[in-house]
């Protein structure tokens, strides 16, 4: 009898079939001829009041054909790019509805003739910043010296060879001012483009941040170029020191702006920071979207520098700062995602429609082989401009190999933002080279396209070529493995219940076990390198979802500098997975716990060097500095420590062992094993000599914490249960909140005092041996009251030095309260002391 199909068989077919008739009606709409019935039905009136809101029309409707195309795209298994694909649907749509008849050919009328200005303000701000907040920061300082030689000297020589080329091959006879304006336009490579290729073939990370980092400057850079060479069109001089004002205003300023406006984010961000209250989430995704508009808009508009490389270094700091104080990192990508998956939809539908538009029918057949030879020629200039770039760029950062070169060169894209600065050109040039200036839209708009199709469809082959995009196959094997472990031991228990329950042996048991442990490595001793870094970076990000786990239930401070390093050490792990001895993430750590900083050398000098009764201040500030680092010490290794020996017993589950087959793990897994016990030892010894009313009331603070986000957790699962009402709950997490503020304060309030308790502890001691030797200041300070020689001290002296009987001193106790009565008796001293306090509260 033949087996029925079911309706989920029937459809599976069908749903190529039914997403192509979905675009072809989409398509259909479109056509001006069938609008006709809907314009009869409606009268003159009707359709004048629609004029404003059909705009909204081809909007929704873009969005549309991009969650179609998207779909198929997943179908048949993405042979092109998805942003390929929506520029090329916005071509033919356009060439389907040239005459704008109808209503939605006005919508697209309306958005074919859109304002260059307003593309620019409204797509580019939040495209540019968003990607900007997502870059690794770690691979960012990596490859900033070679992203920048690419966007300085590399955009130079690009538009210089493309401008000079321009006004020889030519037969328009442009100015060279006109030509210089062209070939900054085509210099840069748009970052939407390339951040939506990267995204598609799946490169590297250092590729990825390598080719966007140098997308993004060099988009600014050319911007900068660009306005100076199109002010001059428009008759504004310059003399030699103000271009290189401009310059250096325009670039420097407009980074530096961005900056601030980034740091003054992260800062408004921190306020925002009560992880048990929602609108605190949906307040810090809104600072973030003001953030990337303002910020442009303050660039670009106000002060007339570049906004995109205001956006970079806005993002940059974001990128840097902002991870541990973002309170739901799933809620901000999800929003983030959304925008930039909307914008680029738009994007380069947009930019499909306005070249099938003013492009495609508008020129004659010997500008579209003068087309052609310019675009040969751009990848031209591209290659000689990277590979002039390529003793620099080789040799420093995260470095740039032969093969990465041929690649960046290839993947150097132009989109939407030349056609947008194109088009400023066009709108604002002089009216006698109109006609240059269409023909020259011609040009960018056509090179974008010509880029978009060609060097984007093929550029995931090129990289399969280069070996650039291959999967490791001791990864491969890794994972092969686990995956039949725990299949074998799966099918084993099932196989032994069925032949338990139904009195039987069955015959294929055997040979299903066989055929699940093929390919098992056995108990080879031999260790194999490439599986031994797959493993070790396995290792650190299990540890870095430990930190993150410590981080949201407030183990690990969320405001402090101590999350964020610690997630800085797993990211310097994972780039030195190939470094002998491993645990790459203790040694980043241990660096920076052993780091003296320029503040407490010249602090430490002054101390030393001058009167006693000047280098008070000095002493203080520097029992203050040594209470912070402290602190920041103890949280930065018992957090270290905690998840390392987390990720020590995770490992096992990972590659499907149970605690009673340790003995069965592979030579590679123990291996990172004994690294990171090694480290840990370590991190043990250097807590055992950190102070233990630190240590205490830290761990204090950190189970008053897990306590009241344990119960904080309750109340969330008894609203799911229908134990408690949302209202309810509301107030219930409202005093649990107020009882962590509390518990904050009160913190603070301990560090504070223990911080002042350190200084008095230095005075002390300094006091001791100032008057068991000479000194040449002698004579000077016996002049001073005895009160005041009680300040004077010496040497610093590590607090971790002192016994536990220091501490508890009452004659100490004493001093420290006689000593608070004098402080600040300099202004200056005064507010570097509540800058400290401030970044005592923080941590």
């Amino acid at each position: 009898m033949a087996r029925q199909l079911t309706w989920s068989e029937i459809a599976a077919p069908m749903k190529p079939i039914l997403l192509l008739a979905s675009l072809g009606a989409i398509i259909f709409a479109l056509h001006p001829s069938s609008q006709d019935f809907v314009s009869r039905r409606l009268g003159e009136d009707e359709e004048e009041g629609l004029e404003a809101t059909v705009v909204l029309l081809f909007m929704f409707f873009g969005l549309a054909i991009g969650i179609l195309a998207m779909q198929g795209l997943s179908l048949v298994g993405e042979p092109i790019p998805y942003t390929c694909l929506v520029f090329l649907l916005g071509v033919i749509f356009s060439l389907g509805n040239n005459n704008h008849d109808g209503t939605f050919g006005k919508s697209i009328g309306q958005w074919v003739d859109i304002d260059a200005d307003l593309l620019l303000f409204v797509f580019l701000p939040p495209l540019i910043f968003g990607e900007a907040m997502s870059l690794n920061w770690y691979h960012v300082r990596g490859a900033f010296l070679q992203s920048v030689i690419l966007a300085g000297p590399g955009v130079l020589i690009g538009a210089a060879l493309m401008g000079a080329i321009t006004k020889v091959i030519l037969p328009y006879n442009w100015s060279w001012t006109l030509s210089m304006v062209f070939g900054s336009i085509l210099s840069a490579t748009d970052p939407v483009a390339v951040v939506a290729l990267l995204k598609s073939v799946g490169a590297s990370p250092k590729l990825t941040i390598l080719i966007v980092g140098e997308s993004l400057l060099n988009d600014g850079s050319a911007m900068v170029l660009f306005t100076l060479f199109f002010n001059s069109l428009n008759g504004t001089h310059y003399t030699a020191g103000s271009i290189i004002s401009f310059f250096f205003s325009a670039a420097f300023g407009s980074v530096l702006l961005g900056i601030g406006f980034g740091l003054v984010t992260v800062r408004w961000l921190r306020s925002a920071n009560r992880p048990l209250k929602e609108i605190d989430v949906t307040t810090q995704i809104a600072i973030t979207i003001c953030c990337a508009y303002l910020c442009f808009f303050t660039a670009q508009y106000a002060l007339k520098i570049s906004g995109v490389l205001a956006c970079c270094g806005a993002g940059a700091m974001l990128a840097w700062l902002a991870p541990p104080v973002i309170l739901n990192h799933e809620s901000m990508h999800n929003v983030w995602s959304m925008i930039e998956w909307s914008l680029n939809t738009l994007i380069f539908l947009l930019a499909g429609l306005i070249i099938g538009n003013r492009v495609l029918s508008k020129v004659n057949t010997i500008d579209w082989a003068y087309l052609i030879l310019l675009y040969i020629l751009l990848l031209v200039i591209r290659f000689i401009t990277i590979f002039l770039l390529y003793p620099s760029i080789a040799h420093i950062g995260h470095k740039c190999s032969v093969n990465e070169a041929i690649f960046m060169s290839w993947a150097g894209l132009r989109g939407a933002l030349g056609m947008a600065l194109a088009l400023i050109v066009e709108k604002y040039c002089p009216d006698n080279i109109k006609d240059e200036t269409s023909r020259m839209f011609f040009y960018v708009g056509g090179i974008a396209a010509l880029t978009l199709v060609f060097n984007a469809t093929t550029a995931k082959t090129l990289l399969f070529k280069l070996g650039l995009l291959g999967t490791n196959s001791a990864e491969k094997q890794l994972v092969t493995d686990q995956i039949k472990k725990k299949l074998r031991k799966k099918m084993d228990k099932v196989i032994e219940q069925m032949t338990k329950d139904a009195g039987f042996e069955d015959p294929r048991q055997d040979r299903i076990s066989r055929l699940l442990s093929r390919g098992h490595r056995g108990t080879s001793s031999i260790i194999d390198d490439d599986l031994l870094q797959y493993i070790r970076a396995v290792f650190l990000e299990i540890v870095r979802v430990k930190y993150w786990h410590f981080i949201e239930v407030g183990k690990l401070p969320r405001l402090s500098h101590s999350a964020q390093f610690l997630l800085y050490t797993i990211e310097v792990g994972l780039d030195e997975v190939k470094e002998a001895g491993g645990a790459r993430d203790w040694y980043c750590l241990e660096e920076e716990l052993d780091y003296k900083s320029y503040a407490v050398f010249f602090l430490t000098l002054w101390e030393n060097y001058t009167p006693l009764c000047l280098s008070q201040k000095a002493t203080d500030m520097l029992g203050r500095i040594e209470s912070r680092n402290e602190k920041r010490f103890v949280y930065m290794l018992t957090s270290f420590i905690e998840a390392h020996e987390h990720a020590q017993k995770k490992i096992h589950a990972f590659l499907g062992l149970e605690d009673e087959e340790v003995e069965a793990a592979t030579p590679e897994e123990l291996q990172v094993i004994a690294e990171s016990k090694v480290a840990v030892e370590r991190a043990k010894a250097r807590l055992h000599h950190m102070n233990g009313e630190t240590i205490n009331a830290i761990r204090s603070k950190q189970a008053a914490r897990l306590v009241l986000a344990k119960e904080a957790e309750m109340v969330k699962a008894m609203v799911q249960e229908g134990l408690l009402t949302s209202h309810h709950a509301e107030e219930f997490l409202e005093e649990i909140s107020h009882d962590t503020q509390r518990i904050e304060k009160e913190r603070n309030r301990m560090y504070q005092e223990h911080a002042k308790k350190k200084g008095k502890i230095r005075t002390q001691r300094k006091q001791e041996e100032f008057e068991s030797r000479p000194s040449l200041f002698s004579p000077f300070t016996k002049s001073f009251t005895s009160r005041e020689s009680a300040m004077q001290v010496t040497a610093p002296i590590p607090y971790r030095h002192l016994s536990g009987a220091d501490l508890d001193n009452p004659l100490l106790d004493a001093a420290a309260m006689e000593d608070q009565q004098q402080q600040s008796r300099s202004s200056a001293a005064a507010a570097v002391f509540s800058a400290i306090d401030d970044d005592d509260e923080d941590d």
